[in-house]
């Protein structure tokens, strides 16, 4: 079998398992057990967003990010890391 040959073959067989791969994708969607992990998904976030406790943490990211940014050698991140992990601690412990 030449390398062509090997090269065609090998093309029809990623072609088949896109088009499987593509109409399992397709079902996946269109079933209701998608539907309803979106669903899910999103009113866990709706209510996360809502929550104060999420709220102080990420006020605690926020200021934690701003003091850092003025510091050269600490970085917004890792302030910003340290400050959600400061607005979290004062969560759990409330």
């Amino acid at each position: 079998m030449s390398i062509k040959d090997k090269i065609k073959v090998t093309q029809l067989t990623l072609s088949e398992v896109s088009e499987k791969a593509m109409s399992q994708a397709k079902e996946a969607l269109a079933s209701d057990t998608a539907k309803e992990l979106g669903n899910a998904a999103k009113e866990t976030a709706v209510s996360a967003l809502k929550s104060d406790e999420l709220k102080q943490v990420a006020a605690g990211a926020i200021a934690g990010g701003a003091a850092a940014s003025v510091i050269p050698v600490i970085g917004t991140g890792v302030g910003a890391a340290a400050g959600a992990i400061m607005g979290a601690y004062k969560v759990a412990t409330k």
